[in-house]
């Protein structure tokens, strides 16, 4: 039950800036039956490809001594960082807190492949959760990210059909990404 809570909250901190974007993409689509399941299709592809290349990574790292594997947590604290840094800057520059996020095509490719770029911060956290895993745990935590992408589709798709929401969301994300992001990275270090 521990390791589908941390599973839980590994996903959760690391996927909010995907949560965004994913209600923009709904925003931008028809709405219709067939644009909802193509895009959720390219999150599932894109969420797996993060996952597989996690798991490729720590199967990498299995002969490594995991003290040295929790030094991976600096990446996701300088990701904080860096967001951080631009967060500052936008709002010294006067353009606020808007989150950067663009209309884009809403196609199973196009959704995969944004999915997976944004995913490309979530493979240092998930690889050491795949580090310390057995076989019967790291199927519990591809399961947990199963769900939970599905919940993240359904929820995303719901808080584009309400503007206030939505536009609550979008300019709220930008203020809570960084601090996630070095919160995670400083829990991966201890």
């Amino acid at each position: 039950m521990a390791f589908v809570v941390a599973a839980a909250g590994a996903f959760t901190a690391t996927n909010i800036d995907d949560l965004v974007v994913l209600v923009v993409t709904y925003q931008a689509s028809l709405q219709s039956r067939a644009e909802s399941v193509r895009i959720a299709v390219g999150q599932y592809l894109g969420m797996s490809a993060v996952t597989l290349a996690s798991l490729a990574v720590a199967s990498g790292l299995a002969s490594v001594d995991h003290r040295l594997v929790k030094w991976l947590g600096i990446i996701p604290i300088t990701l904080g960082l860096v967001r951080l840094v631009r967060l500052v800057r936008s709002a010294r520059a006067g353009r606020g807190d808007r989150a950067d996020v663009r209309p884009m095509r809403t196609g199973v490719l196009s959704v995969t492949l944004l999915v997976a770029s944004l995913g490309s911060d979530n493979v240092a956290v998930y690889v050491t959760q795949f580090h310390h895993g057995s076989i019967r745990q790291n199927l519990t935590v591809i399961a947990t990210y199963a769900v939970l992408t599905g919940v993240w589709c359904v929820l995303a798709a719901a808080v584009s059909k309400r503007s206030r929401a939505s536009r609550r969301l979008t300019t709220a994300a930008p203020r809570v990404i960084p601090f996630l992001y070095i919160a995670i990275g400083c829990r991966l270090l201890t």
